[in-house]
């Protein structure tokens, strides 16, 4: 019996100070509410790319450039090559001068910079690969509503651009190295 009496003890307790208990409980709960409305509200945009094939499709060019990724490890490497990039600083530096240029952002403390642009880039840009596919979500996470989908497809665009201009420079590099070789062979 004494058993019992000891395990009912804090059941007993709690019956004796039950509006203490409810009322630091309500207590609780009403101090975590209005601090959970308090919070901004951070809203999300989500843009798919595809990460297209790291060699272009010239005859020559895959010739004169083997980087060719043909096992699983290589193509991994790569794709977690092109995440990084999405995310790196020269993207998104590019970004922040899009958006200076496009007036997106209000001016901060009257000065229009883009390294607290960048920051807060930085802090809401994710990249997520898609299943085993070639395409990526790159999203965008901020408090601001409108801003959200402009921003996201403004890393999206930055980062094809760059791509498309860096296999430029490549394509380019390759003629060149080709003319160097003809110009040696002739003369």
């Amino acid at each position: 019996m004494n058993n019992i009496k000891r395990t009912l003890e804090p059941l007993y307790f709690l019956q004796k100070r039950k509006t203490v208990f409810f009322a630091v409980a309500a207590s609780i709960f009403i101090l975590v509410a209005f601090y959970s409305l308090r919070l901004p509200k951070i809203y999300q945009s989500n843009v798919v790319v595809e990460i297209g094939s790291e060699i272009p499709d010239v005859a020559f060019f895959k010739e004169v450039v083997s980087v060719n990724p043909t096992n699983w490890w290589s193509i991994e490497r790569y794709y977690e090559t092109q995440y990084r990039i999405i995310q790196s600083g020269t993207i998104l530096t590019r970004v922040s001068e899009k958006i200076i240029e496009q007036k997106i952002w209000p001016a901060v403390n009257g000065v229009e910079n883009g390294s607290a642009y960048l920051g807060r880039l930085r802090g809401g840009v994710g990249v997520n690969p898609i299943g085993d596919s070639r395409l990526v979500r790159i999203s965008y996470r901020d408090t601001d509503q409108d801003k959200v989908n402009v921003i996201a497809n403004l890393i999206a665009q930055t980062y094809v651009e760059e791509n498309l201009n860096r296999k430029l420079r490549s394509a380019k590099q390759a003629v060149n190295w080709l003319s160097q070789q003809m110009e040696r062979f002739r003369g």
